[in-house]
Order: C-alpha cells, then structure tokens, then sequence
C-alpha cells in the first residue's frame, strides 16, 4: 500500500512541477484536499513560498498530528531562512530520504484575531514593503519591487497613531510610528532580518518591532544596523523600540494595513498571540 501524503501546491508552481508531481503519484497516495485526509496520513509537501504556508495555517483544521516537508518556491522565503532551508528543486527521492530520515522541529502557530500565521507580520509602512503573493511586480521583478517600495516609503511614509499594551499590562501606550513587526521568524520584505535575535523564537515569546516618531529614516537606519551579525542595540539608540512579549493589543482611530506573511489584512483593533497547537517542520 501507498503512504499517504498532503499536497500543498498553487497552480503556478503545479504547471512548473507537472513532470514531478506526476513521479510523485506513483510513489505515493496523494491527496490535494487539505481536510479529508485518513488518520493515517501524517506527512504534508508543502510547496511554495511564505503565502503558501500561511495558504496551508488558514486551511487545516488541526496541526499537532502532521510533519510539513517545506521546500521552498516562491519568490521571497523569508520563513525558510529561519528554517535554514534553501530553495531546491524538488525530486522524489528528495521526498523520500526526508521522510524517513530528517529530524524535526516544532513551530508555534501564531494568531492575529482570527486568522494565523507562522513568520511575521507587518504592518503601516513595511506591510507596502512585504507586498502580498498576488502583486505582479513582485512576480515580474522578485527582490527588485522591494527596493522600490522601501525608498517610495522612506520619501513619504503613511504614520499611524495607536496604542498597545504588552503581556498582561493593563497599561496603554500610545505611539506615533511609520509601522511596525510582529514576528517569531527572523527575515521579512525578501530577507530583512527584524528581530535582535540570532534564532527564531520558537518558544514562548515573540518580538514586537516598531518605528518610533514620524522620521522612518531613523528607525530604518537602526534597523540596517541590525542586519549585521555582531549588532548589539544600545540603549539610547533613537528611532526604533524592540520587546519580546507573550501577548500584543493594538488599537487604533483607523484601520491598520497589515501583511500576515506577506497575505493582506487590515483592522483598528489587533490581539497577537501564540496558539497552544505547533506544526512539525522537517529540517533536511
């Protein structure tokens, strides 16, 4: 008997792989329905990019029970790079060897009010950085259309005004700012790292990134700053406000754009926390 296997894969990528996939299916039960797989089925490919996987964290119904083997497709795979899994071209002996032999690791799904995610999530000024799966440019130029967008941002950026409270503070903080990040993974905007961090934060907080002021270019330069390896922040470093946390509240007089890795969302009131399910991430 054939082991069963989930399939996540957009048509884009489907067309591109058709020889593979078809290889794929004589040696294993694929499946393409996210939710009607057997109790037996434990295994998930995931094919595609950082909208892919959120694709994948809005469509199941459960996550403790499946081991998600991510080869990363997509045009910028920003969750990858935390993963450290490079883009590779997938074969089904690929698919096999990992299967039967790669350890995994766990990952804590993310929400934001009702909908999840897994990498980061932007809002105000870098949420027009980290466009959205289905924007043209980014599928014409790739890694170009973030530039773009970063210096047509830096030139006139869009300031929000909102409050937040931390973990259980009961404290408001009010906050004028060009945006702001939320995230466990460590890259967004095709590689930007955005956390002090040198690893995810797989356990139990995250980082809460935010610009302070109406000035983007302070806090942009403290955060090119961060992108080198040895970066230390200091404590009267000005533009930028970095905190870990369990829980995150936002509120604010008008709604906030937001990209929930890299998918568009937007609300005047946010609550960021993490889920007690994990999903098992194949690391090969």
């Amino acid at each position: 008997m054939l082991k069963e296997l989930l399939l996540s894969v957009n048509e884009e990528n489907s067309e591109k792989l058709k020889t593979f996939l078809s290889s794929l299916e004589q040696k294993f039960k694929v499946s393409t329905d996210l939710n009607s797989a057997s109790d037996n089925c434990k295994d998930v490919l995931l094919i595609g990019g950082d909208g892919s996987i959120n694709y994948l964290l809005n469509s199941l119904k459960s996550f403790n029970r499946y081991r998600v083997l991510y080869i990363p497709y997509g045009t910028a795979n920003d969750f990858a790079k935390s993963l450290k899994l490079e883009p590779i071209e997938p074969t089904v002996e690929l698919v096999e060897q990992v299967l039967v032999n790669s350890p995994t690791v766990d990952v804590p799904i993310m929400s934001c009010n009702d909908k999840k995610l897994i990498n980061v999530a932007t809002g105000g000024a870098p949420a027009e950085v980290t466009e959205s799966g289905s924007d043209f440019l980014k599928k014409a130029t790739g890694k170009f259309s973030y530039y773009v967008a970063a210096i047509e941002k830096a030139i006139s950026p869009d300031i929000i005004k909102f409050e937040y409270k931390l973990d259980n503070d009961e404290t408001w903080t009010k906050i004028t700012s060009p945006g702001f990040s939320v995230s466990q993974g460590m890259y967004a905007g095709g590689g930007v790292k955005l956390t002090e961090s040198m690893t995810p934060n797989f356990g139990e907080k995250f980082n809460f990134l935010s610009f302070v002021g109406e000035e983007l270019t302070k806090g942009a330069g403290e955060l090119l700053k961060m992108q080198k390896r040895d970066y230390v922040r200091e404590e009267n470093s000005e533009g930028i406000t970095s905190k870990l946390v369990t829980r995150l509240e936002l509120k604010s007089s008008l709604e906030i754009p937001l990209k929930l890795d890299g998918e568009d969302y937007k609300n005047d009131h946010l609550v960021f926390k993490k889920l007690d399910e994990k999903l098992k991430f194949y690391i090969y």
